[in-house]
């Protein structure tokens, strides 16, 4: 492939994480759909808590509140990882999340099992899931892609990593991702498969 591989990265899954800062980044207004929101509580449950609450599939609910339950999720379902890794590692229900509910189903059927069909459609699952953030992929080929993800306010380097793994997984074709920052909320991910 073209330059488009050069200069990832293997994601850095200890770095800290600034819960302050990492707020300060969901634009005002952002919403995110009560789908996501209860994927992470049914996550909790898979993992023996009782997460409290109750969130509607596809009414929108503030950024910050996924910020808060993405974090409260990883603490919980994965206490004895660095908070990244938590995050990556709950990044891989997303694509089950998505793909049970109403429009993943339609969305997820028109792709199959089939990886370079499935990214054509994940870019379209990124604007269903929230008001912000969009997925592009900039290059396919045999076993390798790269994705473009921009106003990504949620983790772009960990839990957004796990969402891909993940669906990869689910597929039947684990994939390598490598990371390209390109700043706090935009990444390049080179997907390996």
């Amino acid at each position: 492939m073209s330059s488009e591989t050069d200069n990832f990265v293997a994601p850095n899954f200890a770095l800290p994480i600034d819960l302050a800062a990492q707020k300060r980044l969901v634009p005002a207004g952002a919403t995110v759909k009560g789908m996501q929101l209860q994927g992470l509580l049914d996550e909790q449950a898979r993992h023996g808590h009782a997460p409290t609450g109750r969130y509607v599939a596809f009414r929108d609910y503030p950024g910050e509140e996924l910020i808060d339950r993405l974090v409260e999720t990883a603490a919980r379902c994965h206490p004895t990882h660095p908070p990244r890794e938590g995050l990556r590692r709950v990044g891989h229900s997303a694509y089950g999340t998505l793909s049970r509910s109403t429009i993943g189903k339609v969305l997820f059927a028109v792709a199959g099992t089939v990886p370079r069909q499935f990214l054509t459609v994940a870019a379209q699952a990124y604007s269903v899931s929230g008001s912000t953030g969009a997925a592009e992929v900039l290059s396919s080929g045999e076993g390798e892609a790269v994705v473009r993800l921009t106003e990504i306010y949620s983790f772009v380097d960990s839990w957004h990593v796990g969402i891909f793994e993940g669906a990869f997984r689910a597929l039947g074709a684990p994939c390598v991702v490598r990371v390209r920052l390109r700043g706090p909320m935009s990444a390049d991910l080179q997907l390996r498969w």
